[in-house]
């Protein structure tokens, strides 16, 4: 889910780009015979109801049967909702005041906000401004490999992350050796990325994000039992309201404990 405000963009833009052709596809029809036009636009109401009806009952059911589908939709509407109500004046104040003190600190911060906005061209841009300007800052080498994985760039990620935990071994409380590790797991290396993710473990803890995470690695190196164990962390019913973010994983964590029963797995 790093990259679901995409889908969400793209699906937005069609529908804008529907309702503006929409006006003209009538207008041409109308050109041809009024009739025509009422009836199309009959047509395509009854059609259109008809899917919204049946699209909304496959939803509800696939969301009875299927817990990240809910999870997964709400995760999508809280990360666009903060890219729509979080305030842009610092950002705009920021780059104001670029023009007039060129720092480190400000690139880093604009690049943190165009970050969070979804602006990674603008983001990529002042960050490796700031790390022109002072370089090995490890805060702006995360957020550069943030940048990095934004755009697939998974070997480049992986190499600002080394550097990161080589730095800071600790930045963001462990958050650049979690994110080392699955990159590392993800680029085919799944030893050394279960190093990596065990390490997190033992040395920060665990949420439900890596236990998922370090559960796909034990998984994929054989160890189906810890694996399971991992998952069942990650899918501990919770004790106060999780974060979207919580619920996705506990929800995928819920699947995968069904699918990697004790069954399946001695029978792999």
């Amino acid at each position: 889910m790093h990259n679901v405000r995409y889908p969400l963009v793209i699906l937005g833009c069609s529908a804008l780009w529907l309702l503006a052709c929409w006006p003209v596809l009538l207008w041409l029809i109308y050109c041809s015979t009024a009739v025509a036009a009422v009836e199309f636009t009959q047509q395509v109401g009854a059609i259109g109801t008809s899917v919204l009806l049946w699209g909304f009952l496959l939803l509800a059911i696939g969301a009875m049967v299927f817990p990240p589908i809910p999870a997964g939709i709400r995760l999508s509407f809280a990360r666009l909702r903060l890219m729509l109500t979080t305030d842009r004046s610092t950002l705009m104040r920021n780059l104001f005041e670029l023009r007039h003190i060129e720092t480190p600190a400000r690139h880093l911060e604009i690049g943190r906000l165009a970050l969070q906005f979804g602006d990674h061209a603008q983001a990529a841009f002042h960050l490796q401004r700031a790390n022109d300007l002072e370089p090995g800052n490890p805060a702006t080498l995360y957020l550069i490999a943030q940048v990095q994985l934004s755009y697939s760039l998974r070997p480049a990620a992986q190499q600002t992350l080394a550097q990161v935990v080589q730095l800071a071994p600790d930045h963001g409380f462990g958050d650049a050796l979690l994110l080392l590790g699955r990159t590392t797991f993800q680029l085919g290396d799944k030893a050394a990325g279960l190093v990596l993710l065990r390490r997190h473990e033992r040395t920060h803890g665990g949420n439900r994000k890596s236990h998922c995470w370090l559960a796909e690695a034990l998984k994929a190196n054989g160890e189906h039992e810890a694996a399971r164990q991992a998952w069942r962390s990650a899918a501990e019913p919770a004790q106060q309201r999780l974060t979207a973010e919580e619920n996705w994983y506990r929800a995928t964590a819920r699947v995968a404990l069904f699918f990697n029963r004790g069954s399946r797995v001695a029978a792999q």
